[in-house]
């Protein structure tokens, strides 16, 4: 098309152990809400996580948040939504404890 563009920054790709403490805490605290499978999943995409020397980006996913996640008029029905902030208070209490 005749564009012409200046790559600004490039953050190269990362993996963390899916072993380590954190990693398996944030699958512990999903397994433990939902009754389900909680391995880890790589995806493609980008996260601010790979600033950090070890990191992730952790969410609850497709099957406890369906619908519009990341689109025009995003919303979440309430059980979805409270099912989602136990899965994040179970991440945090797993992380300190």
């Amino acid at each position: 098309l005749g564009l012409e563009y200046t790559i600004v920054e490039k953050h190269p790709p990362f993996m963390t152990d899916k072993n380590c403490f954190m990693i398996k805490a944030l699958s512990d605290a999903y397994s433990s809400v939902t009754k389900k499978d909680g391995t880890p999943q790589a995806m493609c995409g980008s996260t601010y996580a790979r600033v950090f020397e070890q990191g992730a980006s952790f969410g609850v996913g497709d099957e406890v948040w369906p619908g519009s996640c990341h689109q025009a008029n995003e919303f979440v029905d309430k059980k979805h939504f409270l099912e989602s902030y136990e899965i994040y208070k179970q991440a945090i209490y797993n992380l300190v404890k």
